[in-house]
């Protein structure tokens, strides 16, 4: 069966086919992440394992039969990447790196930066005498929309060459009428410390090139020497500026023009100017060139990319894995050969010289840019599954240009139904961002990128729709995709607000996703060659099933119930005390138990620790911990661990390394903190892995060692007015994610399942007990009304007084079942849809 194309209208290739036969393991997995990974094929990784078993491979820098047999699998990579993009060796040379990132990171390190100077600049003086002219001041310009790795440049440009930056807007692309016009209008990013850095430096550094040889012959020319052959620049005084894009956006799929190559090279821009056609488009000779670089990662493995027409950018970097979804961790710079001599490299590894002496100054650089830029052994046996991945992919699709169709029919499929999706009261129920309409695959890519809004306008957390999605097996993207540009133009967000965002403690990666009432990222769907109408439907379903509110809520008036605010207080009851001794481990119920700052005593004190990586197990990734039920005997002073066909364990509550130095602590992580704490012993190890059939060893947490803390300010942890609340007190903390105490209100969780009932018609069968358990408390209280948590500000239970110091933003983590261990879409679905951006049920507490 061949899946039909619904904006093309024809069968562009079987699709059904191959998914049945290459992705198996997809079987009921939405995957909507390819722009982040794009899934390999079985049969590439097979044929590759099959390749490396049925033969030898050398080092390639050898001449042995199989060291030959490496060089040739290198050479043919090279060659077939450059055919698939449309080009040959006598175009570009291909310059093997460890990814994307690693060959901007190259280009950076390589490239002529030039700045001005009072009297002379790092290459030379501008003709024209004028030491602040930009044109013997090199620029490194780049687009808002551009990743993150190709932005860092910019600290290589500003510390290597003090070179100025600017970043620049498609409009102001689009509309200048010259470089120097598009320069005018860019906003300049202020590097005041770093050019005077990069200035005092300049007196050492008169060239960035320093492999130089007696024998002419191996020397690689520089500017002076230009002029003639291959090369094009012919001026000592010119200054070098580069100019990056993407060909495709990483946030929203938007395509940007391979004409802007030949525009920003046919683009003059000196003070005494001669132009030669070089054939990569029109270079000046006289004080200043602008090169290109594209970063084609985004788009090569959903789009045709062809090099070979007359739009040909000097600098391509892309990472194989967006193209073929396997091998991670290689990637290439292609270097246009009108300008591969500008490169140069003051370090050189095994391989990148012809001869060198370690007792002189003496070092003969190779003249192949490949070779000289390609520190040490390339990754050959990584490099050959290149060659396998094309002919693979070209066995299972008829063209890129037939994948371009049929993801670009996914996305506008996609986008269009979630455009008519509106709430009872019209209101969208997502914000969109787009510029393109979907209208031609030629201006968008296979990308949707989008921030869900409740009925009052009102945004829900791009994170809370993620953990949503996981929890019904749809793999998608949130957050800025490193892309914060690209994230500041679309959601509105300044300079300032972004600083302020970081005061208030935002950081990349994490939770935070709703400051001030404003997004601070969004949703990303994204499809690949592999995916199907199926996966996109299963999306649809699954937004419109858990966030759109198609009727009004009920008005509900009830008699006899009134309401206290002030100084008055409603009176709870607390029902049942709970710890949980072991870190995602069940619960140990008490009537009554010892408090501390830290918390319940005990309470999340241990961890179990996987053996070869150190990292802290949890229930979302090993559902067995469930069955470890662990309790605590103050008298005997044990912790007791129980697991059905397994003998009981005891562990000492003071164990022997708090008081023995000489027994050093061990180190995992807990939500990113990195944390000390002491091995348990091999008895406990040997019972954790034959409960769980991993090897690994039980952590207890060292007390005696500073750790993580978490500050007494009550306000919200989206509140960036945080940031200049003065009185932070730290708290020590347990193993606990976020605060010491989790406190949940009897009447909300009723609610809550009146609601899953009214949702799922009694399919989900889950009485108080079963759910309140999947919210892993400590506090259970009753006597308030549903929700009335929300506004409290402290509790008090006896003589303790527990302050609220935040809603506890719910996970999937809800969505496991303490009893069996057994996962479902529920609660979160029903908290997402009719909670919101909140999706909370339980309030954090700390003891004053």
């Amino acid at each position: 069966m061949t899946e039909k194309n619904e904006t093309a209208g024809t069968n562009l290739y079987d699709v059904v086919g191959v998914r049945q036969r290459e992705f198996g393991r997809l079987s009921g997995v939405c995957y909507l992440d390819c722009a982040g990974a794009p899934l390999y094929a079985d049969s590439h990784v097979k044929e590759h394992c099959s390749l490396l078993c049925g033969n030898v491979f050398g080092n390639p820098h050898s001449a042995s039969a199989s060291s030959e047999r490496s060089s040739l699998l290198v050479d043919e990579a090279r060659h077939r990447l450059l055919r698939e993009l449309g080009t040959t060796g006598d175009t570009y040379s291909v310059v093997f790196t460890a990814g994307c990132t690693a060959a901007l990171r190259l280009l950076a390190d390589s490239f002529p930066w030039s700045m001005s100077t009072k009297g002379q600049c790092r290459q030379a003086r501008s003709n024209s005498g004028d030491s602040s002219s930009s044109s013997s001041s090199s620029v490194f310009a780049y687009l808002d929309d551009n990743h993150t790795s190709v932005v860092g440049m910019r600290s290589v440009a500003w510390q290597g060459g003090g070179a100025r930056t600017v970043v620049y807007s498609a409009e102001g692309m689009d509309s200048c009428t010259s470089m120097a016009d598009l320069m005018h209008r860019a906003q300049g990013v202020d590097n005041t410390a770093g050019m005077d850095q990069a200035r005092t430096s300049v007196g050492s550094h008169q060239t960035k090139g320093t492999l130089t040889s007696s024998h002419s012959g191996d020397t690689i020319p520089d500017s002076r020497e230009c002029g003639s052959g291959d090369y094009v620049c012919s001026s000592q005084a010119a200054a070098h500026h580069l100019v990056a894009y993407p060909l495709q956006s990483n946030f929203n799929g938007m395509k940007y023009p391979m004409a802007w190559c030949s525009r920003i090279q046919e683009v003059c821009h000196c003070s005494a100017c001669v132009c030669t056609d070089s054939g990569a488009g029109r270079l000046c000779t006289g004080d200043a060139w602008y090169h290109t670089v594209l970063d084609v990662s985004g788009a090569v493995g959903t789009s045709p990319v062809d090099l070979g027409g007359e739009h040909q950018p000097h600098f391509v970097v892309l990472s194989l894995y967006k193209w073929l979804g396997y091998p991670t961790g290689l990637g290439a710079l292609l270097v246009h050969r009108n300008v591969s001599h500008l490169l140069s490299s003051s370090y050189f590894g095994g391989g990148t010289v012809s001869a060198y002496s370690p007792l002189a100054d003496f070092a003969v650089p190779r003249s192949s840019v490949s070779e000289r830029l390609e520190h040490g052994t390339v990754s050959f046996l990584t490099i050959a599954a290149i060659s396998t991945g094309f002919d693979i992919l070209f066995s299972l699709v008829t063209s890129m240009e037939a994948v371009e169709q049929h993801v670009f029919g996914l996305a506008q499929f996609t986008y269009r139904r979630l455009s008519d999706m509106r709430h009872f009261n019209q209101r969208p129920l997502v914000e969109i961002y787009t510029s393109t309409a979907y209208a031609s695959s030629r201006a968008q890519g296979p990308i949707v990128t989008f921030n869900v809004l409740q009925p009052d306008g009102a945004y829900v957390g791009y994170s809370q729709v993620e953990k949503l999605a996981v929890a019904h097996d749809i793999q998608l993207r949130a957050g800025c995709f490193c892309n914060v540009g690209a994230c500041q133009r679309w959601l509105k967000i300044s300079t300032d607000r972004l600083r302020s965002h970081w005061s208030a403690g935002h950081r990349c990666g994490d939770d935070v996703d709703i400051i001030d009432g404003h997004p601070t990222g969004a949703v990303r769907v994204s499809f690949g060659y592999m995916s199907t109408y199926d996966d996109a439907n299963v999306f649809l379903n699954f937004i419109e099933s858990s966030f759109l509110v198609s009727s009004a809520p009920p008005v509900v008036l009830t008699s006899g119930v009134s309401s206290s605010h002030g100084d008055s207080h409603n009176t709870c009851h607390l029902l049942s005390i709970s710890l949980f001794p072991i870190k995602s481990c069940a619960a140990f119920e008490v009537s009554e138990w010892p408090i501390g700052r830290s918390g319940l005593q005990y309470d999340r004190s241990w961890v179990v620790v996987l053996a070869a990586t150190k990292a802290a197990l949890s229930l979302k990734q090993h559902p067995l911990l469930y069955t470890i039920r662990p309790s605590i005997d103050l008298a005997r002073g044990l912790l007791i661990v129980q697991a059905a066909d397994h003998a009981l364990l005891e562990v000492p509550l003071h164990h022997p390394g708090l008081t023995d130095p000489d027994q050093p602590p061990v180190e995992t992580r807990i939500c990113s903190d990195r944390v000390c704490g002491w091995h348990c012993g091999e008895e406990a190890a040997a019972w954790f892995t034959r409960v769980l059939g991993r090897e690994c060893f039980l952590l207890q947490q060292d007390t005696s060692i500073a750790g993580r803390q978490m500050a007494t300010s009550t306000h919200e942890p989206n509140d960036s007015s945080a940031a200049s609340d003065s009185q932070h007190t730290p708290v020590s903390m347990s193993y606990a994610n976020v605060a010491p105490f989790l406190c949940i209100n009897e009447a909300s969780v009723a609610h809550l399942r009146e609601q899953i009932k009214s949702s799922t018609g009694d399919s989900v069968d889950m009485d108080n007990k079963m759910l309140t358990d999947r919210f892993r408390g400590n506090l259970l209280v009753s006597g308030s009304t549903a929700y009335e948590e929300d506004s409290w500000q402290d509790v008090q239970i006896g003589d303790v007084l527990l302050k609220c110091v935040g809603p506890c933003s719910r996970c999937r983590m809800i969505c496991i079942d303490p009893h069996s261990g057994a996962t479902s879409p529920q609660p979160l679905s029903t908290l997402a849809k009719h909670r919101g951006k909140q999706v909370s049920k339980a309030k954090h507490l700390l003891a004053l």
